[in-house]
């Protein structure tokens, strides 16, 4: 007979606890001690600003109380590293912040000890973060830390200092799978409310949580008959207990799973103004988090720096600012850093230019300035371009006569003999005396000699005729590259304007905006955030800049553009695409210094894509209700935007930042836009008419590819509106001539009235279907004649 053992089984289950506590001191030892043990003491940089007033880079460090190590400004150095070089500061100032603070704060952390909590080692370094907080942090005198946690169970607050809270720390180990609780969120948020009336001086609760209101596991309420808390029983127990006790609420959101909209709500419950809902995805950050939260009550030091000479210019671009504390006392050094940007390409900000320098006369200077370069240019390009295109005629094109045998050679006009040594021109198949060809200012035989029997190419026809304004031949590039300059100009003009008022209204205004509670919460929980909302004023000042730089150059673009045609030119398509302008800038370069801060922190690369959004607004605004074709105008608008913003980016990279560079690069802007663009556009033209007579719109030439291809009948004649419109005297003209049309991939006349291609009078009321080159007449007396031009391949 077998017999059987008697088993102990208070035995076997105090073994399986003693090996269960093994299990969680070794996790909690693991997770915790070890680290905690590396880092005791932490110093900290906890903000970096930009002062424009002081033209220093202002920075809050919280350093500990470590034995008798000092921190002054003479054991704590600070540089700065950009793009991976090292520059030293020098200090303007240096001072103790808080020392003879006499409020008296009672800082509570409230832990969410729940089963999600092991997570990414959440607990762990939730922990750690506040062993370390409470390590670094020295109160004002009176003020104390306490501990407490929660999840289906609340515990009591427990005082902690430095001494004791590692073991208080260590009453809350790691929960093992599948024992982990529930979050019991608004109970806990309640009752360590209203145990603040306990508290001396000032209440702040940080309320660290990553999950929602879960009571699914809970038998708190089921074995004691009560009914849950609501949000609404929350609210009411903060707003009764702050309307008697000074309560400020730094609820922590920790991952995606955390109850944001609940947690947000807390904060403005408070009449406190510092309190914010926090949001955090990576439980590293925590540390930080506790310690800006903290810096504001406890003993901290403001010190204002100077940058080197070589880098005061603040352009977007990414910087950390480094500190080494090296202090008699330490057993060693000490390093913080702090990662901040400030300004952008368009707006930097200059800290070694004092603001007392920007006086109403010093603007004033500037704009007389602007004013002679605008006027310089436009003379040069008035005057000096067309000698220089003269010269080099003469170069190409001139040469003394020699006398042929057996052969005499006449001017076409005065039939005067050449002699031996007279200059004539051979640019085409007449040869000219060069006095006759400057009298005309092209061939004699121009343009009929592209209709003889043994026609010419059109050589002899004079590119600069006309004036500047004409927008003939070479003129027209000329004509856009200056409106596009004069844009610039005026865009910079309105820049000052907003120097020399005051506009901190603005400023204050979009602060407001962006520090309500909800907005600076949201902006706070991406990357770059916290910089984006230190520098508002110069968010303002690039949008305006982006707007008065758009919206001028567009208008500037669109008005020379309508002076281009021979129809009667409209203010009012002017008008709309200049408001068009304003609204199209103002999204662009506003949206652009928040992609800037908050997608891509590369100020450059940020700049492309803001300038190539820009280049599609811009060809697509050019292109309504004018001879610019859509796709077109966006690529053209594209490709002229994006040199154009390489050519400012460098002339603002070599040029120091000063109001001057500012102006020179704002003319260039336009001006190498505008004329970029119209070459473009040029070059991308399928179909055009160049005007060949009369003489005074000789090489004027009219795009038609847009209307055609929309299959829209293009007509020519004398009423304003014909979309070739024939503004000049000519009686043999009839209001409405001929008509192109576009069918089977090919251009056709359909003329009217009398009309001549080629010498040749083709037949009235049908399609005769132009080639490249033809001679258009309109009429076999009529002065009014162009030429077909075909440019696709």
């Amino acid at each position: 007979m077998k017999r059987f053992r008697k088993v102990d089984y208070t035995d076997l289950m105090m073994r399986k606890n003693l090996i269960l506590l093994a299990i969680i001191l070794t996790v909690f030892s693991k997770g915790f001690s070890q680290d905690a043990d590396q880092t005791l003491e932490h110093l900290q940089i906890l903000s970096v600003n930009i002062s424009e007033e002081t033209n220093t880079v202002n920075a809050t460090v919280l350093a500990p109380k470590i034995g008798n190590a000092k921190f002054t400004h003479q054991t704590a150095k600070f540089t700065e590293q950009i793009g991976g070089e090292v520059y030293p500061m020098s200090f303007y100032n240096f001072e103790e912040v808080g020392a003879q603070n006499q409020e008296i704060y009672s800082i509570l952390f409230v832990l969410d000890w729940s089963g999600s909590m092991r997570t990414e080692d959440r607990l762990i370094k939730a922990k750690r973060a506040i062993f370390n907080t409470i390590q670094s942090i020295t109160l004002p005198p009176g003020s104390k830390f306490y501990l407490t946690a929660f999840h289906d169970d609340i515990f009591s607050n427990v005082e902690v200092n430095k001494s004791n809270i590692e073991a208080q720390l260590a009453r809350y180990p790691v929960p093992l799978p599948g024992q982990g609780k529930g979050t019991d969120l608004y109970r806990a948020v309640i009752r360590k409310t209203e145990q603040l009336q306990d508290f001396k001086g000032n209440k702040i609760i940080l309320l660290l949580s990553d999950g929602e209101n879960d009571l699914q596991l809970n038998s708190f309420y089921r074995e004691n008959n009560v009914t849950p808390p609501t949000q609404e029983d929350v609210f009411n127990t903060i707003l009764k207990e702050d309307s008697t006790h000074n309560i400020a609420f730094y609820p922590i959101g920790l991952g995606s799973g955390a109850d944001t909209t609940f947690l947000k709500k807390l904060p403005d419950l408070t009449k406190n103004t510092k309190d914010r809902y926090i949001y955090s995805n990576n439980p590293d950050d925590l540390l930080n988090i506790f310690l800006s939260v903290i810096a504001q009550y406890s003993v901290t030091y403001r010190v204002q720096l100077i940058p080197s000479p070589e880098v005061q210019t603040f352009k977007g671009e990414n910087r950390r600012l480094m500190l080494n504390w090296v202090a008699k006392g330490l057993p060693s050094a000490m390093i913080a850093s702090y990662d901040y940007k400030g300004g952008s390409f368009i707006e930097p900000i200059n800290l070694g230019i004092s603001q007392s320098t920007y006086t109403t006369s010093f603007w004033l200077i500037h704009i007389l300035i602007g004013t002679l370069l605008i006027g310089g240019l436009l003379a040069l390009l008035m005057y000096l371009v067309p000698w220089l295109k003269k010269r080099e005629f003469k170069s190409k094109y001139v040469i003394p006569y020699v006398p042929e045998k057996n052969k005499i050679r006449r001017d076409p006009i005065t039939q005067d003999a050449f002699e031996e040594g007279d200059n004539v021109v051979v640019k085409c198949k007449q040869m000219t005396s060069l006095a006759t060809w400057e009298a005309l200012g092209h061939c004699p035989n121009y343009p009929n000699c592209m209709e003889f029997a043994d026609p010419c190419n059109g050589s002899g026809g004079e590119d600069m005729q006309g004036n500047f304004f004409s927008q003939q031949g070479v003129f027209r590039v000329l004509n856009w590259l200056w409106f596009g300059a004069t844009g610039g100009f005026a865009a910079w003009v309105l820049y000052a304007i907003m120097q020399m008022i005051n506009i901190e209204g603005l400023y204050q205004s979009a602060f407001n905006l962006f520090n309500g509670e909800r907005i600076r919460a949201s902006l706070l929980e991406l990357r770059g955030g916290e910089s984006f909302l230190k520098n508002i004023p110069e968010m303002v000042d690039q949008t305006l800049i982006g707007l008065f730089l758009g919206a001028c150059l567009i208008i500037a673009i669109a008005w020379v553009e309508e002076r281009g045609h021979s129809r009667k030119f409209s203010f009012w398509r002017v008008f709309v695409r200049g408001i068009l302008g304003v609204l199209i800038s103002f999204i662009v370069f506003f949206t652009g210094y928040i992609f800037q801060y908050l997608v891509l922190d590369n100020p450059f690369l940020a700049g492309i894509v803001i300038w190539a959004v820009f280049g599609v607004a811009f060809g697509a605004i050019l292109s309504i209700n004018s001879t610019v074709e859509l796709k077109k105008g966006i690529f053209g608008g594209v490709i002229s935007s994006l040199v154009c913003y390489l050519i400012y980016f460098g002339l603002s990279a070599i040029a120091p930042d000063d109001v001057l560079a500012k102006l020179i690069s704002f003319i260039v802007l336009g001006g190498v836009l505008g004329a970029l663009i119209v070459t473009v556009l040029s070059n991308l033209e399928d179909f055009e008419l160049i005007y060949l007579s009369p003489k005074e719109y000789t090489g004027m030439k009219k795009p038609i590819s847009k209307w055609l291809k929309k299959g829209m009948e293009i007509y020519i004649g004398r009423s304003s509106k014909c979309y070739v419109f024939v503004k000049w005297e000519d009686e043999y003209v009839d209001d409405r001539h001929a008509k192109l049309v576009y069918q089977g991939g090919s251009v056709h006349i359909i003329p009217l009235f009398e009309t001549m291609v080629n010498g040749v009078i083709v037949p009235e009321n049908q399609k005769t279907a132009l080639q490249g080159d033809d001679i258009i007449q309109l009429g076999r007396y009529s002065i009014s004649r162009m030429q077909y031009k075909e440019k696709r391949s």
